[in-house]
């Protein structure tokens, strides 16, 4: 039996594809901030990337969060 791989990466770093993002938005309104991004993968004008260390910062209003992820998280 062969397995399959659906998904392949160097990176631990996937971005929120923009179809799923936008149905979010359209349940859960306007995102303000997104808690953990780049500057290529944000979803949000205001964003902390990694160099900010979001876990330290104020996240306030409505947060988004896609997280970095996969067998080296």
């Amino acid at each position: 039996m062969t397995k399959s791989i659906h998904f392949k990466s160097d990176s631990c770093e996937w971005g929120t594809p923009p179809d799923f993002f936008r149905k979010m938005q359209d349940k859960y309104g306007s995102f303000d901030l997104d808690v953990c991004a780049t500057r290529e993968s944000a979803m949000c004008d205001r964003y902390f990337d990694p160099s900010v260390d979001g876990l330290k910062q104020d996240w306030g209003g409505l947060c988004w969060m896609n997280p970095p992820y996969g067998r080296g998280i």
